[in-house]
């Protein structure tokens, strides 16, 4: 019994993100391909046509975003977004979000670091290249299992590599340890070379 157990949860781990995760993009795709089929009954006769048509509308705003014109343009938009304050709140952390995710290359990419909390225990966080006047870095420790988390202006002193990439730290985070690998560094190497076997 036991033994059938085990095998029904492994099935879980595998076939439960897997359905998550297709699950969260149909919704998106959804909600997009309803709502564009709103915006332009023209469109409502061709299955899917929604969701394409916004696809290539989100590329032509970024194709045309450097252009001066398109930028004095956003800049006027978001002068008036930032004079309704829940608006502006939200719209800036999004914003804010995307860019540092989605364009790398334009800004310091963050580094996975750890910071001692007690004597015996570290937490694990991102910095997001922001500075303080006092020259204390920004770093932002997530929650696990959950969205949120701290923002909190560290002394550069105080930090320390990670060991891993920022992909692999929020992987560790949100998953609560989970989905960790040990890190080889951390294995002595008895254990890689003489792993123990069941007796």
């Amino acid at each position: 019994m036991a033994r059938h157990l085990r095998i029904f949860l492994q099935g879980l781990v595998v076939t439960v993100p897997i359905v998550v995760t297709l699950y969260i993009i149909w919704a998106m795709v959804r909600w997009m391909d309803i709502n564009i089929r709103q915006l332009l009954p023209v469109v409502d006769e061709i299955p899917g046509m929604g969701i394409i048509v916004a696809t290539i509308v989100i590329y032509l705003a970024g194709a045309v975003a450097n252009f001066l014109l398109f930028q004095n343009i956003l800049e006027r938009a978001e002068a008036m977004i930032n004079r309704v304050p829940l608006v502006k709140t939200l719209y800036g952390s999004v914003r804010d979000m995307l860019q540092y995710f989605g364009n790398r290359g334009a800004r310091p990419a963050g580094e996975a670091v750890k910071v001692d909390w007690t004597p015996d225990a570290q937490m694990i966080g991102i910095t997001t290249g922001a500075v303080a006047d006092d020259g204390r870095v920004a770093v932002y420790f997530p929650f696990s299992y959950q969205i949120g988390g701290y923002l909190i202006y560290v002394s550069s002193d105080k930090l320390q590599p990670a060991g891993m990439s920022v992909e692999g730290a929020l992987k560790l985070i949100l998953t609560g340890g989970v989905g960790a690998i040990p890190d080889p560094e951390q294995l002595s190497k008895q254990e890689i070379t003489d792993p123990q076997t069941d007796s």
